[in-house]
């Protein structure tokens, strides 16, 4: 069972814009009467600062507003003891410790922020109540902001994700919106097997023998992501790719291009098609190594990067492994000074 609780939560605010467009008409019978309640329709939404793609684990993703909140546009007033209610996926937002509703630089409402929150299902839910109500005009109604990232590869894929909706006065409608368009999400781990091009007495430039690309899936990686390998030119004046091949040891086809650009003598591999989830592709490398003597005054470290085309890059997870480096290269004194005890022989 579902175990409820409230929460008073930090953070942040944000906003969607949201028109709430309705009409209301008092009776015409001579005897006095009430005042009968706005008609509240459903709410036409314009999300103010864009949404956020989040990534489902069934390989959905949804759209999900970068602030929580709405900027309200009040045609007939809304009565002193109306509701506002908002929902949202906890794991996904943090609310701020208040509520507030403004107009222009003046602040209409405020009270502390204690959502309800159901720990089985992650939906947040926040009702408040206008005193005052609401005449005519322009709000801002805010209450939190989406979190800049939900959770780490490999928990980065949400189950479920919880849509944002706003209720008031018992009309509802949905901020958040599903992706059909965004694709399955994929992500990319990059590895290497390190070896040393030695030039004079000491000096050490790492460069990559061996590259590999994993697909941690759900979907596989796009047909045009590429591998690139930069490495610095005054030590390297080329580097290629001879291979490629799959977890089985088979050939993989491919192309390649490259060439030497400013201090980066560069390479670009492309696979022939995507590459399936769970498929490895390792690289073999060569290098050709340039007439060097002496220190250097700078150096670049050496960079591997994966990278995939635009279209795919709103269902990629982020696993942080998408590119890799190393900086332990010794090129110069205070260099050797630093990393020379780490390479064999090369302790005083």
């Amino acid at each position: 069972m579902s175990r409820l609780h409230r929460r008073t939560l930090l953070g942040g605010t944000l906003a969607v814009a949201v028109s709430w467009l309705g009409a209301g008409a008092g009776s015409a019978q001579a005897a006095p009467a009430a005042p009968a309640a706005p008609l509240v329709r459903k709410p036409k939404l314009a999300v103010r600062n864009g949404f956020r793609s989040i990534l489902a684990r069934n390989g959905s993703a949804v759209r999900m507003p970068v602030q929580l909140g709405a900027r309200m546009q009040v045609t007939d007033p809304v009565r002193p003891g109306s509701t506002v209610t908002l929902t949202w996926d906890d794991r996904l937002y943090t609310a701020g410790s208040r509520v507030q509703v403004s107009q222009g630089a003046g602040t209409v409402f405020s009270a502390a922020a204690r959502p309800m929150v159901d720990d089985g299902t992650h939906t947040a839910t926040l009702t408040v109540t206008l005193p005052g109500g609401l005449a005519a005009g322009d709000y801002t109604l805010a209450a939190g902001t989406l979190t800049p990232a939900p959770a780490q590869y490999p928990d980065d894929l949400v189950s479920e994700p919880v849509p944002v909706s706003i209720t008031v006065n018992g009309t509802a409608a949905t901020v958040s919106q599903d992706a059909a368009d965004v694709s399955r999400p994929w992500g990319a781990s990059v590895g290497a097997a390190w070896q040393e091009a030695r030039w004079d007495a000491g000096f050490v430039a790492l460069y990559p023998g061996l590259v590999t690309f994993r697909a941690v899936g759900p979907a596989a990686l796009p047909a045009g992501s590429r591998i690139r390998i930069a490495l610095d030119a005054r030590v390297f004046t080329g580097v290629r790719v001879t291979g490629a091949y799959d977890s089985s040891g088979r050939e993989l086809p491919g192309s390649a291009a490259g060439g030497v650009t400013g201090n980066l003598a560069v390479t670009t591999w492309t696979p022939g098609s995507a590459v399936a989830a769970g498929e490895r592709v390792t690289l073999r490398t060569a290098v050709e190594s340039g007439d060097i003597t002496g220190a250097l005054d700078t150096f670049e470290a050496p960079v591997i990067s994966f990278s995939a085309p635009a279209a795919h890059r709103e269902s990629q997870r982020v696993t942080g492994e998408e590119t890799l480096t190393r900086e332990d290269n010794i090129y110069s004194a205070r260099t050797h000074e630093l990393f020379a005890a780490q390479v064999p022989g090369e302790a005083s």
